[in-house]
């Protein structure tokens, strides 16, 4: 049976990548590995962009998956919350991808405060720029941006620092700019990357890899930081559970 070898230490993983780098093939072969080595530990699939139920398609077998298809903030919010409350501290909660929530409660926020949509938010903020603007300023930083920040903030901790049983959470990538300073510099500077999204979310994983597909290696995962396990550099990877987590103390 797939466990941990420390049951009463949650995984928290985030692991980040290009499009068709495996992030979500991860999730899938992990609910396989633990309902083919008789585990029962139930996956609870937050899925934000639709691709779940497709590639599922591979994976006929599986009866471990219980899937959310989220597309707007409160969606979102109602799921974490619902699972967070109900999830056994062996099962799995998967965010596919946790991108998606930063973009989603700013997309909603737009929507109560001004009742339009973010793209007519966005033309009517670029319209009433004069042609001695220097900064393009989206929100209030005083007034808008503490409020969304609160709204974001219980739903993120439920699935991360408050959460009891094990995370696995996805992220699109975005270039490293000017704008991540500090720890972000210093997490991400050698790789010039980091998670989309909101900009502190590495900091509330254990666990950060960069999943990749390359053409001589096939799919990769190398660490961005790891407590307390062997770092990783392009490693080959066929299985998430068993290249990743067998090989860094899970036993079977």
């Amino acid at each position: 049976m797939l466990q941990s070898s420390t049951p009463y230490i949650p995984e928290r993983i985030l692991l980040m990548g290009a499009p068709n780098s495996g992030k979500t093939s991860a999730a899938l072969q992990l609910a396989r590995v633990l309902q083919a080595t008789g585990s029962p530990s139930q996956v609870h699939i937050i899925d934000t962009d639709g691709a779940i139920p497709r590639m599922l398609t591979a994976y006929g077998e599986l009866t471990n998956i219980h899937l959310h298809t989220c597309h707007e903030w409160p969606e979102m919010k109602k799921a974490i919350l619902d699972i967070s409350h109900s999830a056994d501290n062996q099962d799995w909660i998967v965010v596919d991808f946790l991108s998606s929530l930063w973009d989603a409660v700013q997309n909603w926020y737009v929507s109560q405060v001004w009742n339009q949509s973010i793209d007519d938010y966005m033309i009517q903020k670029r319209k009433s720029l004069t042609p001695n603007t220097k900064n393009f300023k989206v929100m209030d930083g005083w007034l808008d941006w503490p409020v969304i920040k609160q709204i974001y903030a219980p739903v993120i901790e439920a699935v991360t620092v408050k959460q009891r049983c094990h995370v696995l959470a996805t992220a699109t990538m975005k270039a490293l700019s000017e704008d991540d300073t500090g720890p972000n510099r210093e997490l991400f500077g050698q790789f010039g990357v980091r998670p989309a999204g909101d900009k502190d979310i590495a900091h509330r994983f254990h666990t950060v890899l960069i999943a990749a597909h390359k053409p001589t290696k096939g799919w990769t995962l190398t660490t961005v930081k790891d407590r307390e396990r062997t770092s990783l550099s392009g490693q080959p990877v066929n299985s998430f559970p068993m290249d990743y987590l067998v090989t860094q103390g899970w036993t079977l």
